[in-house]
């Protein structure tokens, strides 16, 4: 995140934190510490699996991949979600609050189920001893990729190939990219097109532009590299570089056999998702 990079307009649908009676400031506080404890269990676990894979000798030429699929979750609205008595347990189901989503993301827009970039913006983090460069150990590599890089990874690691067809039945190519040229240092591209849709929140990156529409928006555009935030839209000014993209887009959809756009917000959504 550059330090030049602004903020996102204030949702103005999330009360602050100063208004909130004292009772619901420590409900939101134990939301939180739940959500903590949650994140503390999980890096606790996935200790628990380095560990094993260095007790067996296997660490140093086991690949690990962590990545997240979406950015903070609003589902849970204003207030958040508090089902069960013993909240935290197994017998509860606990969703924090927008406010609390929104600080997850910042300095990103929206959240999960959106395409902005607070809902598809997410860590990757790759370990592998023996076959990642030592030079990269601890650097962010500022390269966008995409799930559907995964597995041309793991195929390239296994030393396969995507095969054609199976069972004489023709398949789809494979869209992705193999990131093994990332863990060498190597040059990967960072300007071809990644699609998004989900819900019909749409999205493509092309480089440092991307277009974004979220369910019932018309098309933004944004120059990433200057504005990460998306909050200067850039569709007008440079209505060459929307049309391209759009137009691509609507090639890929029809590509993936993309049915009807959503004509409007689930009813959870229009309660979190304020206009800019």
């Amino acid at each position: 995140i550059k330090s030049t990079q602004k903020l996102p307009i204030i949702n103005q649908l999330i009360p602050k934190w100063d208004t909130l009676s004292k009772e619901e400031k420590i409900r939101q506080d134990n939301i939180m510490a739940i959500y903590a404890a949650t994140v503390s269990r999980l890096d606790k676990s996935i200790g628990d699996l380095v560990q094993g894979l260095k007790d067996k000798g296997v660490y140093e030429n086991t690949i690990i991949m962590f990545m997240s699929d979406n950015g903070g979750n609003a589902e849970g609205k204003a207030k958040g979600i508090t089902k069960g008595k013993d909240w935290g347990s197994a017998n509860s189901s606990v969703f924090i609050s927008q406010g609390w989503a929104e600080l997850s993301n910042t300095p990103y827009w929206l959240y999960k189920h959106n395409t902005s970039e607070g809902g598809i913006a997410s860590p990757f983090i790759a370990s592998w001893p023996n076959g990642i460069n030592k030079q990269l150990n601890g650097k962010i590599i500022e390269a966008p990729s995409h799930l559907i890089d995964i597995m041309p990874t793991c195929l390239e690691l296994a030393g396969v190939t995507y095969p054609d067809q199976y069972n004489g039945n023709k398949l789809t190519p494979n869209p992705g990219k193999s990131l093994l040229p990332v863990f060498k240092g190597t040059t990967f591209a960072t300007d071809r097109p990644l699609f998004w849709e989900h819900e019909g929140n749409r999205a493509m990156r092309m480089g440092k532009w991307k277009i974004v529409s979220n369910v019932g928006e018309n098309w933004q555009l944004y120059n990433l590299d200057l504005d990460g935030s998306e909050t200067k839209d850039l569709a007008k000014s440079n209505s060459k570089m929307l049309k391209e993209m759009t137009s691509k887009y609507e090639v890929w959809f029809k590509s993936v056999n993309g049915g009807l756009y959503f004509k409007k917000p689930h009813e959870w959504q229009t309660l979190q998702t304020p206009q800019k």
